[in-house]
């Protein structure tokens, strides 16, 4: 069947899809639209792209709706090409589009589009459009465009709307503007942002300012920046109003700022504020000031500090003032350093203040000095310190530690007015370094209860010079810490007379390090109550010259500590007269190495008196050239204890003459060291009975070498328990005879025993008797020894006389 111009709308339709295949493009181009909306949607589904080139617009326009929905993809594609074809489609016809049917419109075509078609177009069908569809559409077919189509754009799509407008036309309505979302508003593309008029930029709502991007921000002109409302402004976040360029910065005027919120202010750069004019930085208020970030105020030109009156400097946050350079804060004017608070003084560093000149130190208020960071007290120099004060050099706010941060570099510049008006503590925080560094102007100035205060580390610091600037009453009045102070050079500066003047406690608290500054007529001069007031540690640095300077009479009335703390080389060089002057107490305090250096004639200088007191410890310091030195009868009167303490050294070189001379106590108090030393002369000049007196101890301690030489008669005297003690390493060189001997001691007849049991108990009941003690010491000594007594005397003798109690 084919197409007949006769045929009517019923038969159109019934001829099927049969009659559409043979339709030519002359068929559809004479073809009336009474046929074409006859059409079913199989026939429509039927037509090729050729044959719907082939219609003309009013037939394109009359189908159906639901037979358009049917054209096929290719059908579309092809079809869409012709803006024509485009241009004739009906807002019903668009409306009824699937989702994939939108998607193969060619780009070109959609732009022939009526704007009223387009905005028929179903937002699902619009969210799909791709990037060359969206880049082809128009400014009017935009400003078609539903609210809610608007809404449904998504992300991906707002980049790529139409950038090209219609001269003096809006692309987007107002009711658009607000329709679009924050999300969307910040997904606008930066061409499209560019192009907004000032009505539509006038239209953004202030939460979709907040979310422009600083791309978005940058690429504002003027006019549309002039086009933002104080809402709008006060909306812009910091590192929005950070992407503002010259041009836009240098339009806003001061009220424009002043719409701009503190929080903004502080992401403006040094070169955004730096575009301002003198007006409009000048009429910032002080809370936006404050709130510029530090880099921002770091890099404000001088032009624009010096329009900083008092009170907006004194806005200005530490970190903020922290921030300027040395050069900047250099070129402020002195009543602007008048207006700086104290925090801001604190958040200046050394860097900063270092370069400053001695005019705007100078300018500093006298309270802010205190304020003034550490490491910039550390740092100044003798001109800076000199300049601190102001016109009063009152430089009494500085605090101790910024006093104990000085450098003595710097402290060599105060003034005597600066002296002056120093306070206690702080002349009490300096350092011996630091009073070093003071002229002696400065010394001579210092009030009296000020040099009072001086440490005496500070006055270790004292130079010779400024000693002698120094009144006799400032002396005589250092206090015991202070004299402390003082070292060698100090005292060998002093007079005799001030020496003499001295109190015994400033004595007492000299170092000893500086006893060595001692002379020979500051010794002379002085009193036996400074003498005593020597400590030991004194006493110990005195030398012999200063030593010599005392007579005897001044030696004995030293501490017998202090006296126990002298030098080996003062003892060594003490003379016999001082010695004779030494109490018994002083004496007993000397030490072994003190003794040891004694000279022979000091020793032979001693007393009895004197001798007795020194201890055993003490006599162990004793050469065996010193002791050859004492007379026999020194030796005797050694106490056992005192014998006990000799060195082995001197036992070691005792002659056959000094062995004979011992008593039986001094045999009794040899130590087992001493026993060893023991040479084989001297053991072979002891007495029987002071081999009988030894210890068993003492004997365990001679060598085979030292037993070999004991005669049979000394082996002999030896009681059963000595006898016993001996080892067989030490009989191991004993002869046949001594051995006899010993063995003899080892095993006494059981008379003799017996016999000599009760000849003791006879000599202790003898002692009782007080009267007869003395007369029968003879008798007693040779009951002890006798062999011829009766043995049966009775065990207990009758009482002579009433026993002693």
């Amino acid at each position: 069947m084919s197409f007949n111009s006769n045929m009517t709308t019923a038969q159109f339709a019934a001829g099927g899809t049969r009659l559409i295949a043979t339709l030519t493009t002359t068929d559809l181009a004479k073809l009336s639209t009474d046929f074409v909306q006859a059409m079913t949607t199989a026939q429509a589904r039927f037509l090729s792209a050729k044959q719907l080139a082939a219609l003309p617009m009013s037939s394109v326009a009359a189908l159906e709706a639901e037979d358009f929905a049917a054209l096929g993809l290719s059908q579309l594609t092809t079809s869409s090409q012709s803006t024509s074809f485009m241009a004739a489609l009906t807002a019903e016809q668009l409306a009824a589009l699937t989702t994939p049917q939108a998607l193969v419109l060619n780009a070109k075509g959609i732009s022939a589009l009526r704007p009223e078609v387009l905005a028929a177009l179903q937002t699902q069908q619009l969210t799909a459009l791709r990037e060359m569809q969206l880049r082809g559409l128009t400014a009017k077919q935009m400003h078609a465009l539903t609210t809610d189509q608007i809404a449904a754009l998504t992300m991906i799509q707002l980049p790529f709307l139409p950038t090209k407008r219609d001269t003096g036309s809006d692309m987007f309505r107002t009711d658009q503007i607000a329709a679009f979302s924050t999300r969307q508003i910040a997904a606008l593309g930066t061409a499209v942002v560019a192009q907004l008029s000032a009505t539509e930029i006038g239209a953004i709502e202030t939460q979709d300012i907040a979310a422009l991007s600083t791309r978005q921000i940058g690429v504002l002109n003027v006019n549309q920046v002039l086009a933002l409302t104080e809402d709008q402004l006060g909306a812009i976040g910091s590192h929005q109003l950070a992407a503002l360029g010259t041009r836009q910065v240098q339009a806003l005027d001061v009220g424009r700022w002043q719409a701009f919120s503190t929080a903004a202010f502080a992401a403006l750069s040094s070169r955004q504020v730096n575009l301002l004019s003198n007006d409009t930085f000048a009429g910032l208020g002080t809370d936006r000031l404050a709130a510029l970030g530090a880099a921002a105020i770091g890099g404000l030109s001088t032009r624009l500090l010096a329009l900083l009156d008092g009170d907006k400097l004194a806005a200005l946050t530490p970190r903020q003032m922290a921030a300027l350079s040395s050069s900047s804060l250099n070129a402020l004017r002195s009543d602007q350093f008048l207006a700086l608070s104290t925090a801001q003084v604190a958040g200046l560093s050394a860097a900063q203040l270092g370069g400053l000149s001695t005019r705007n130190l100078a300018a500093l208020q006298a309270e802010k000095l205190g304020a003034l960071p550490a490491a910039f007290i550390a740092a100044l120099n003798s001109a800076q310190f000199a300049a601190l004060g102001g016109v009063n050099h009152d430089i009494s706010y500085l605090s101790t530690n910024q006093i104990g941060q000085l450098r003595t570099a710097a402290l060599a510049g105060m003034t005597t007015a600066q002296a002056v008006a120093l306070t206690t503590d702080q002349v009490a925080r300096l350092s011996a370094a630091q009073v070093a560094a003071l002229s002696t102007k400065v010394i001579a100035a210092l009030e009296a209860e000020d040099f009072a205060s001086l440490s005496g580390a500070a006055i270790s610091g004292l130079s010779l010079g400024q000693l002698k600037v120094l009144r006799s009453d400032q002396v005589l009045g250092l206090t015991t810490a202070q004299a402390s102070g003082l070292g060698s050079h100090h005292i060998a500066a002093l007079s005799s007379a001030l020496v003499a003047q001295l109190l015994p406690e400033q004595i007492a608290a000299l170092k000893p390090a500086a006893m060595a500054g001692w002379r020979y007529d500051q010794v002379r001069a002085l009193s036996s109550d400074q003498l005593r007031a020597l400590t030991v540690w004194q006493s110990a640095a005195l030398s012999s010259a200063q030593f010599r300077a005392l007579d005897p009479t001044m030696v004995a009335s030293m501490e017998a500590e202090d006296v126990g703390a002298l030098n080996t080389g003062v003892i060594a060089s003490l003379s016999t007269a001082t010695v004779a002057a030494l109490d018994t107490d002083q004496i007993a305090a000397l030490n072994a190495r003190q003794v040891a250096v004694l000279s022979t004639a000091a020793l032979r200088a001693l007393s009895d008196e004197q001798f007795a007191a020194l201890g055993s410890q003490q006599l162990a310091g004793l050469s065996s050239r010193q002791y050859q030195s004492l007379s026999s009868s020194e030796m005797v009167a050694l106490s056992s204890d005192q014998f006990g303490g000799l060195s082995t050294q001197i036992i070691a070189t005792l002659s056959s003459a000094q062995v004979v001379a011992l008593t039986t106590d001094q045999i009794v108090g040899l130590t087992a060291s001493q026993v060893r030393a023991l040479s084989k002369t001297a053991l072979v000049a002891l007495e029987q009975e002071d081999l009988a007196a030894m210890e068993t101890a003492d004997l365990r301690v001679l060598s085979s070498a030292q037993l070999k030489v004991l005669s049979t008669a000394q082996i002999s005297a030896f009681s059963a328990t000595q006898a016993n003690v001996f080892t067989t390493a030490q009989t191991a060189g004993l002869s046949s005879a001594q051995l006899a001997a010993l063995n003899a001691a080892k095993n006494p007849p059981l008379a003799t025993m017996a016999m000599s049991e009760r000849v003791q108990g006879l000599v202790q009941a003898l002692a009782a008797y007080p009267v007869l003690s003395a007369s029968l010491e003879p008798q007693r000594a040779q009951a002890a020894t006798h062999l011829q007594m009766n043995l049966y005397a009775p065990d207990t003798p009758p009482p002579l006389l009433a026993p002693r109690k």
